[in-house]
């Protein structure tokens, strides 16, 4: 599929409180009710953890975001998606969400690119014009949980691994981890 020109027109940049209402939306577009994150939670993960949040915007309107938090543990479980620790070296990511009238143009994939080049790419001549500030080499690794129908979006558009089905549960539908380690280059492919 061919990605819209727009992407290029894409800016990214930390999270302001005044996006959070239309994240929350964005939110509740994007994932069955029993898996969306609350207003209040991405309202949380914008205080607590703001340089681990960015958003994509076109023309000053929020089109995608990419959220997470850190952890010190290795493999994700219920307690690394609900606590932030400041200290962690695993950036968990929690959402990957484009608005219901900017899917399928590329602007997620684009937003996760961006994201993972950020805190683990080898995308260094760009290290001044990063989103986020000097936490960079704080993170060694990128996890996430997603279905099965979006492991090839996260190793296609993120370089990620699948690494097999996670234990958490959160909603009806089984979850799957993916991870890329900051040692890694990007798989063969990677768009």
């Amino acid at each position: 599929r061919a990605m819209s020109a727009d992407v290029d027109r894409l800016t990214f940049r930390a999270v302001d409180d005044a996006d959070l209402d239309a994240i929350a939306a964005m939110e509740a577009a994007s994932y069955p009710a029993d898996e969306a994150a609350s207003a209040a939670t991405l309202r949380a993960r914008a205080t607590d953890a703001r340089e681990f949040f960015m958003v994509a915007t076109l023309d000053g309107a929020v089109v995608a975001y990419v959220c997470g938090t850190l952890t010190a543990r290795d493999a994700l479980d219920a307690a690394t998606m609900t606590n932030h620790d400041p200290l962690g070296r695993t950036l968990c990511v929690h959402s990957v969400c484009a608005s219901p009238s900017a899917r399928r143009r590329g602007f997620g994939g684009a937003a996760l690119r961006r994201y993972v080049d950020d805190w683990i790419g080898f995308a260094d001549d760009r290290r001044d014009a990063r989103v986020f500030g000097d936490a960079r080499d704080q993170v060694l690794t990128i996890r996430l949980l997603c279905k099965r129908a979006l492991i090839e979006f996260y190793e296609r558009r993120g370089g990620f691994r699948c690494l097999g089905e996670s234990s958490v549960t959160h909603g009806r539908d089984a979850w799957f981890e993916c991870a890329r380690h900051r040692d890694e280059a990007p798989p063969r492919g990677v768009k």
